[in-house]
């Protein structure tokens, strides 16, 4: 594997402009049944776990950091696909399936039609990969990244191909522009609500359900990275839209790390006599709501499972706060802190943790853990503390 990786190393800093393919033969589209030539293919109709990667093609996404952010990317997202065995598909934002620029079928069969146990064709699908995800930069075409859109091109074509595997899709791009008319580089986190009640009754999402999604790069654009409270709202409004439409944001980043991504609990706090998760409350509820996000689903399922399965006994107290902005909330933050440890005690129970076991409490806009006077602090203090008393 590390030599894989100094492979990948080598190809990305050796990339060069452009869209085209050379000729080490990675499937120029997904229905190609093989490569033509050394890169190789095995038949796209193998039921495989599907990895798309959409990088951003605009000028909006024409950004030094974004460029470099997907190179770097490049290394975590060709490794993961490959110990996925997965098929791994790039398509510039704006295009369908069927005119991706590079297609290629990673189940490594060293005994099969597909030699990329090799070191040749290893590194000719790192830089055929590289080059596809790197020549969107290099080449922007006018007008705006178009997320939605592109997701709606690809829908119909990732399900046929997947069938009931699993389906990762990579979005290398701003996520900035323009959506049902409002300016996304200015958006506000009041604006969210309103936007996302437009988007969802204009029919324009599609079915993602059970897509897990990786955000990188959202709120870096050419003009440089947005404040902190939109790069805050973008986070909420892509959050429920890909919630809505049944997938799940599992990483929001500015450089992909890991790839994939197995787990959206944050790590458990230890002390001799409690064991403490906090979630964000931005993974759990809508701004101002303490009705669950879609996208909660999963984070709520594995904590559920690890209160079931690692820590069975002892009472858990699901304590729900807020930051010191004003709400019209019942009750205030008080009443929309309780509420939310209660839909989230609710969540539990339904998923098998007895209701004997769960006590819930609302503490407001008090305890903080960061200051009120910045919008990163302020999101700090919006969370949902799960706290397990050992016995």
């Amino acid at each position: 594997m590390n030599k894989l990786i100094g492979w990948i190393l080598s190809a990305v800093v050796a990339l060069g402009g452009g869209l085209a393919l050379s000729a080490c033969g990675v499937s120029g589209a997904v229905g190609s049944a093989s490569g033509s030539g050394s890169c190789g293919s095995t038949p796209a109709s193998r039921r495989a776990p599907v990895v798309v990667v959409l990088p951003g093609a605009t000028r909006t996404d024409a950004s030094a950091s974004l460029a470099a952010s997907r190179q770097t990317s490049l290394v975590p997202v060709i490794t993961g696909s490959e110990s996925m065995g997965a098929r791994l598909v790039v398509v510039p934002l704006g295009s369908s399936l069927a005119g991706s620029s590079v297609s290629v079928d990673l189940a490594a069969d060293p005994s099969g039609p597909n030699p990329l146990f090799t070191k040749t064709d290893r590194s000719c699908v790192a830089k055929e990969v590289g080059r596809a995800i790197t020549g969107a930069s290099s080449h922007p075409q006018p007008g705006e990244p178009d997320v939605l859109g592109s997701l709606s091109a690809i829908a119909g074509e990732v399900h046929g191909l997947s069938s009931s595997m699993r389906v990762d899709v990579v979005v290398m791009s701003s996520m900035l522009g323009r959506l049902d008319g409002v300016e996304l580089s200015g958006l506000t986190t009041s604006e969210v609500p309103g936007l996302v009640r437009a988007v969802k009754g204009s029919g324009s999402l599609t079915d993602c359900d059970n897509w897990d999604f990786y955000i990188v790069g959202a709120g870096e654009s050419a003009s440089g990275p947005v404040n902190d409270e939109t790069s805050l709202a973008l986070r909420q409004l892509w959050s429920e839209l890909i919630g809505s439409c049944g997938g799940e944001i599992m990483a929001w980043t500015a450089t992909l790390e890991r790839f994939p991504v197995t787990s959206v609990l944050p790590p458990p706090k230890l002390s001799k006599s409690t064991v403490s998760i906090s979630l964000p409350a931005s993974l759990l509820f809508p701004s101002g709501s303490a009705s669950l996000l879609p996208s909660s689903h999963a984070a709520l399922g594995e904590l559920a499972s690890l209160l079931e399965k690692t820590y069975p006994k002892g009472p858990v107290t699901v304590a729900g706060y807020c930051d010191n902005e004003a709400t019209s909330f019942p009750g205030g933050n008080e009443g929309l802190s309780l509420a939310r440890a209660s839909s989230v005690a609710a969540a539990l129970f339904r998923a098998g943790v007895a209701g004997s076991r769960l006590r819930t409490v609302g503490f407001g806009a008090s305890r903080f853990v960061a200051s009120n006077a910045t919008v990163a602090g302020r999101q700090a203090n919006r969370r949902v503390v799960v706290i397990v008393q050992l016995t």
